[in-house]
């Protein structure tokens, strides 16, 4: 009898695996077929290539083209290693400011300070949303202080922040360091990384923006199985320590090493970097940005994927429990969202490259609209797996083509000013996503009301964005 469970219990863990393995391979060929239709409409747009879409028969051809743009990416590489091995350091420690290494301490933080849930989510959104405030007046700094500087500022302040929380004794004293690490993490941190590539690089832009923001998904990768594991071992006071000990000894003196004198500051290589050759300015400051009608018009769908993602992954228990899934099969389904994050994160590169940001930014929420239409629509638990896996497409390209946007539109002379106003923006909305779609589940609204609405609103900013993206360069001076 045991016998025979035992084996029925194995035949079903293949079967899961073959399962999960088909699901994954038709998501992956299907994303191939996707990434030809548009390559090819793209192509027409820009009146380089005839009119036909590629056909099935010529899939073949992709491994030389693979090998073509990952040849590319190792001579940028090989050319400018300081730099971009610094932006991918300063995104990947930026995970000690962000939510899913912050609320691996959440348990321990609330035992210890005897805050409940409702108390402890004050605390975090305050200190989150004065971060969000203070992130415009403090990250146009990286526009006018020396690099190296600012950086280090931004360093010092995240270690402190880190050896800050091992000798807390009070509440209060946590709203403010954890008002530090979101500041200095979640802000400052990848805020210089992308403005430095933006600024540094025309030719390769794409492609050094991808490398630079691999660092976010290796981050989420790796730090919380390494938080879990040192939990296991020390205490949090013990376990904080450690991390500011790493900040301290990892990320400022490979700071120190990578920024040497003669890349600091450096002019640009190429004189459309400090002009605008798609607005007709010379110069766009943060102001003149604020006046533009375009800038409005293209902010929904900048805003539209960390807003739903906030959301839905906040509430996944629920949405879990709404499909008739265990969350462990999100769990498990998080595999495809970090894996292919990280190969959209290196890949949209050259897509930007060769075809401009412009062209490519109304499609970023698209992955993550079909998604949730297979979310929808299918009981199986294989559309959880196309769910985060087009979930994770999006995430992993909206900041490479967002900053490259700002460049393309209002240059790099002000560049830190307007993006660290859109990353203000953008954690107001993260903030906003939760409560939102709280008081929909708290109305006795169905699922299919966020899934559904979040599906429409995303249209609706593609829309908008489509209006400043396809209009002729010409039309674009303002």
């Amino acid at each position: 009898m045991l016998g025979g469970l035992a084996w029925d219990r194995i035949g079903e863990a293949r079967a899961e695996r073959r399962m999960v393995r088909r699901s994954l391979w038709n998501i992956g060929f299907a994303l191939v077929v996707f990434v030809q239709v548009v390559d090819s409409w793209l192509e027409r747009q820009a009146g380089s290539l005839p009119t036909q879409i590629y056909s099935i028969d010529k899939l073949e051809a992709y491994p030389t083209l693979v090998g073509v743009v990952i040849r590319s990416y190792f001579e940028l590489f090989g050319r400018e290693r300081r730099i971009l091995c610094f932006g991918m350091l300063m995104t990947f420690f930026s995970s000690f400011g962000q939510t899913f290494f912050i609320s691996l301490f959440v348990p321990s933080w609330e035992k210890e300070f005897a805050l409940g849930s409702g108390m402890y989510g004050t605390l975090y959104s305050l200190a989150t949303l004065g971060s969000a405030f203070l992130m415009p007046f403090v990250g146009k700094w990286v526009d006018t202080l020396d690099l190296r500087k600012f950086s280090l500022f931004a360093a010092l302040v995240m270690g402190s922040a880190c050896i800050g929380m091992g000798v807390a004794q009070a509440a209060w004293h946590l709203l403010i360091l954890l008002f530090l690490l979101r500041l200095s993490g979640q802000g400052l941190c990848g805020l210089i990384a992308n403005t430095t590539m933006a600024r540094r690089f025309h030719e390769g832009r794409g492609k050094a923006l991808s490398i630079s923001t691999l660092g976010f998904p290796l981050g989420e990768a790796i730090f919380p199985a390494f938080v879990v594991a040192i939990l296991g071992v020390m205490t949090w006071r013990n376990a904080s320590f450690l991390n500011g000990g790493m900040i301290f000894l990892v990320l400022v003196p490979l700071v120190f090493l990578l920024l040497s004198p003669t890349n600091l500051r450096k002019p640009p290589a190429h004189p459309d970097e400090t002009s605008n050759i798609d607005s007709g300015e010379k110069e766009w400051t943060r102001a003149h940005v604020l006046r533009d009608w375009r800038f409005y018009a293209l902010l929904p769908n900048f805003l539209m994927i960390p807003f739903a993602v906030t959301g839905l992954i906040f509430y996944q228990s629920r949405l879990a429990e709404f499909k008739g899934w265990t969350i462990e099969t999100f769990a498990y389904a998080f595999v495809g969202f970090a894996v292919v994050r990280i190969v959209c994160s290196l890949g949209i590169g050259h897509s930007i490259d060769r075809f401009g940001a412009r062209r490519l930014f109304p499609f970023v929420s698209l992955p993550l609209v079909i998604g949730i239409g297979f979310l929808m629509l299918f009981q199986s638990t294989w559309a959880a797996w196309a769910y985060l896996t087009l979930m994770g497409a999006s995430m992993g390209v909206i900041s490479a083509v967002g900053t490259a946007l700002w460049a393309e539109l209002y240059g790099v002379r002000h560049l830190g000013a307007i993006k660290s106003l859109g990353t203000s923006l953008g954690v107001f909305g993260t903030a906003l996503s939760p409560a939102l779609f709280g008081w929909i589940l708290n109305a006795d609204l169905s699922f299919h009301w966020i899934l559904g609405g979040t599906i429409l609103a995303a249209i609706v900013a593609a829309i908008l964005s489509m209006g400043v993206c396809f209009e002729k360069r010409e039309a674009l001076a303002v």
